[in-house]
């Protein structure tokens, strides 16, 4: 065992969850950039600013092309990552949208072409939420150096340091805060029901997350995991590759983890008053109740 790994066990063996916690906020605070220390704390103005509504998550599994989701055009709708390349994007035009910290091995081409989307298809009426961390190829580094973005409704949450939600600490009403350090998100759903959460919705609907990614790794297929042609998507090749990277044992191991950390959210959620249902039309995720569109709206 390596000196990191003695000191990273004495820590999670000795240290209380909030302590941790503080610790983590503190370091991660220390590190940011005064500019987005203060728009962290902007965030605040987004609590509980929808308490005892309801909102529906658009995610871009391909399940949306068999679902008519014109019915969600009077409802209050988080997309995320590219839904915006969905037909009806403008009829539903979505009141908040959500993209996930960039990382490994995207770099600023890949963000570069996010942002050129983000501008096409969103209107400065949209409330953005843009994950960031201190990776070279960030969206925070990126609003910096580009002033093309500041014509957005930009706004952002710090996942630099940010924890795995666990057993120990999904309980931890901090790591569902997003003028905070919020739990790491797996995937982009993560952030959308963080800031769902935090806004104060009582019901959650999830759209579109399929999570069928193992089923295609039989099938040697790293294509259609979205309801767009991939080709169609930000970087095509890079994400191409990425997933090609994956193996087997690396799908099982992602699986355990969202499968386990999806039934967290679910309970700290439920404990808060907040329901989360699972609208997708088919798909893997079990986690959540399911509902069928057509009887919710």
């Amino acid at each position: 065992m390596n000196f990191r790994t003695y000191i990273k066990n004495l820590r999670y063996w000795c240290l209380p969850v909030g302590v941790e916690n503080l610790l983590r906020n503190c370091v991660s605070g220390l590190n940011l950039p005064r500019k987005l220390r203060k728009m962290l704390s902007g965030n605040e103005k987004f609590r509980g600013c929808h308490k005892n509504e309801r909102c529906f998550i658009l995610a871009t599994g391909p399940s949306v092309n068999s679902q008519d989701l014109t019915v969600l055009q009077n409802e209050i709708c988080i997309s995320v990552a590219e839904f915006y390349h969905h037909k009806d994007f403008k009829t539903i035009n979505p009141m908040y949208h959500v993209e996930a910290p960039s990382h490994d091995p995207f770099d600023n081409l890949t963000i570069t072409g996010i942002v050129n989307n983000l501008k096409k298809f969103l209107s400065n009426k949209t409330n953005i939420f843009l994950g960031t961390t201190s990776f070279k190829y960030s969206f925070y580094n990126y609003y910096s150096d580009n002033s093309n973005l500041k014509d957005l409704n930009i706004n952002f949450i710090n996942y630099d340091y940010s924890p795995q939600i666990d057993e120990n600490n999904f309980s931890d009403s901090n790591i569902w805060d997003l003028t905070k350090n919020p739990f790491a998100c797996k995937t982009v759903v993560y952030s959308a029901i963080q800031v769902a959460y935090y806004m104060g919705f009582k019901e959650i609907y999830l759209l579109g997350c399929d999570h069928d990614y193992l089923l295609r790794y039989f099938n040697n297929s790293f294509d259609g995991h979205h309801f767009y042609a991939d080709h169609d998507g930000t970087d095509p090749e890079k994400v191409k590759g990425h997933l090609e990277e994956f193996t087997l044992e690396r799908w099982f191991e992602q699986y355990y983890f969202r499968w386990k950390q999806y039934r967290l959210m679910n309970e700290y959620l439920r404990a808060n008053n907040c329901k989360i249902f699972n609208a997708t039309n088919g798909g893997m995720l079990d986690v959540f109740p399911r509902v069928r569109l057509e009887d919710v709206v």
